[in-house]
């Protein structure tokens, strides 16, 4: 697998362990940093990093699927570990970060303390007839391309529950599309994930972590209209032992939009004692 280019931002805390946040299928890592200064994980470094074809990182022409994100992972450690050594690396995702540190951290348990999963993707998509043609087709790509700002930052309506923070996420998201050198590379990683996806078994990944469920917090918008709470409830029928929280008022991005919330109920999974409560 070839090596591109990854931009990422280590929060070096002085922490033995490494903590990763792995951001979605369309915006950038920015969408971490509202909840990263409220996190209290005690011995753990802070990782972001924008997944390849989005924000700062290279954007190439190839085929977007979970083996290629799996590398990039494999790269971003690889090239970090030479700068420190962590005794321990979690990882942090959502929704389509979520299901993609999930398949990852399976492959990477015994490296693992904990793994939280925010709004996760978690079965295969429910896509019509209609919707696979025009994914496949390459007029959708070339619409995209041209009108990716617009497209992308109308689609944010469907993600907030506030249309306060859906205002605030759209300029920051506006913002970094324009400064995509490639919209052609952004347009065709989002696509080519998609397409992608429609064929891989993503409720195979969850299965597989049912010997550590106990370490594993689920945490979902009560509104997400992306990936409904619902699917909540089928993972827990997989993984009954993972803790679930449910934000009222957020949507499908609860930590961008109550970070103050979402950052309680993480720092009461991982430090019960100092953060004590339900």
């Amino acid at each position: 697998m070839k090596k591109y280019y990854t931009n990422y931002s280590l929060m070096d805390k002085g922490g033995k362990k490494l903590l990763i946040f792995i951001h979605g299928l369309s915006s950038p890592m920015f969408v971490w940093k509202k909840i990263l200064p409220l996190l209290d994980i005690p011995d753990y470094d802070f990782l972001i990093y924008d997944l390849w074809g989005r924000g700062k990182s290279e954007k190439p022409e190839v085929i977007y699927n979970t083996a290629l994100y799996h590398a990039q992972l494999d790269f971003l450690k690889e090239d970090i570990l030479k700068k420190k050594k962590y005794k321990k690396i979690s990882y942090a995702g959502m929704s389509l970060g979520g299901f993609l540190a999930a398949s990852y951290g399976v492959k990477n348990k015994k490296d693992m303390e904990f793994l939280i999963l925010l709004d996760p993707l978690g079965f295969h998509l429910d896509v019509s007839s209609f919707s696979r043609g025009l994914l496949a087709s390459s007029m959708t790509e070339k619409i995209l391309e041209r009108f990716s700002v617009p497209i992308f930052k109308s689609l944010v309506y469907f993600d907030f529950y506030s249309y306060k923070t859906t205002r605030e996420y759209r300029a920051l998201l506006g913002e970094s599309l324009l400064q995509r050198a490639d919209v052609r590379g952004f347009t065709h990683s989002v696509l080519s994930t998609l397409r992608n996806l429609l064929s891989e078994d993503l409720k195979s990944a969850y299965e597989k972590l049912s010997d550590f469920q106990k370490s594993i917090l689920m945490i979902w918008g009560e509104n997400d209209r992306t990936i409904p709470l619902d699917t909540s409830h089928k993972l827990r029928e997989i993984l009954p032992d993972a803790r679930l929280a449910v934000i009222a008022g957020t949507g499908h991005i609860p930590h961008f939009e109550n970070p103050e919330i979402c950052a309680l109920m993480i720092n009461r999974f991982i430090n019960p004692g100092k953060h004590p409560g339900q």
